[in-house]
């Protein structure tokens, strides 16, 4: 499995179906998803347990049968909990245009000059029609792309007749800060495995490490080095579960120096030493696939 990518100007799917789907449960390498952003929307929906979302600076708490959008360029992520949820990454512009034409005129200016919300409680109108998207997506049937856009097609009818966006860059955050956290992040998802202090951060910000770790926790809801340390621990947590290194490899591997330390620093966030994370994780992988 390759790496974490967080930050991609890659297509997703096909130029027929300009889509990535993924169906994520607590065994899966990915299951935590650390703060990134893509030039493409992104919907959640949430099946099992709690999600907690951090979009843009802000945050919002995701249940079953809650879904959340995530706009183009948005600085998200989330930290779930007993969850099992999915993913759909997507060209919207393109899906749009393979919809039907449109008489109130909204639906083509959604994503340029309207925004829309990004949340979509459960029971509403438009949470079961993304519902019905993604049964599609997962069932993976004869036919599925079209079952897809038609689900797309009556969501954004739902968005339209409830009037579910705004004029404007909606809830998007101050854009300098959002820049600013990007650079940093790029830097931690290139770095590291390297030295990484509070000063080299700020230096990537451009500003002074006292106003920097107040900005980032700000939009993050971390301070840098606790990100940092979060970023690598879930790098770690991939590592053991896609590849064969031991607990030392890893661990020097994702920049971490001292052995003991990162013993503890991963029990701490993980609730298991690594071995028996790599252990009952694969194991239980495997008791699913049979």
């Amino acid at each position: 499995m390759q790496d974490f990518a967080y930050h991609e100007n890659k297509s997703r799917g096909s130029s027929r179906f300009p889509a990535e789907y993924h169906h994520v449960t607590p065994g899966h390498p990915r299951y935590q998803m650390p703060l990134h952003w893509h030039m493409e929307y992104e919907l959640i929906m949430v099946r099992e347990g709690h999600f907690s979302l951090s979009l843009d600076g802000g945050v919002i708490e995701l249940g079953p049968g809650d879904a959340a959008l995530c706009a183009d360029g948005a600085v998200h992520g989330g930290v779930p909990q007993d969850c099992t949820y999915e993913c759909l990454v997507f060209d919207f512009q393109r899906f749009l245009s393979a919809g039907v034409d449109d008489s109130s005129g909204v639906g083509h200016e959604l994503g340029r000059t309207l925004s829309i919300r990004p949340l979509f409680p459960a029971g509403t109108a438009a949470a079961e029609e993304l519902m019905a998207l993604f049964d599609a997506l997962r069932a993976g049937a004869p036919g599925t792309e079209w079952t897809v856009l038609g689900a797309f097609c009556k969501w954004i009818g739902c968005i339209i007749e409830a009037g579910h966006y705004d004029r404007g860059a909606g809830g998007r955050g101050d854009p300098q800060m959002l820049h600013m956290v990007k650079r940093v992040l790029r830097r931690i998802h290139t770095d590291y495995a390297t030295p990484l202090s509070l000063e080299a951060l700020a230096a990537e910000a451009g500003l002074s490490p006292k106003y920097f770790c107040r900005l980032f926790r700000q939009i993050t809801g971390r301070t840098p080095i606790a990100y940092l340390q979060y970023y690598r621990l879930e790098k770690a947590a991939e590592r053991l579960l896609t590849t064969d290194q031991s607990i030392t490899e890893v661990a020097f591997s994702c920049g971490f120096g001292d052995i003991s330390y990162f013993t503890k620093a991963f029990r701490r966030a993980k609730g298991v030493s690594a071995r028996e994370y790599r252990k009952t994780v694969r194991s239980a992988e495997k008791t699913q696939q049979n």
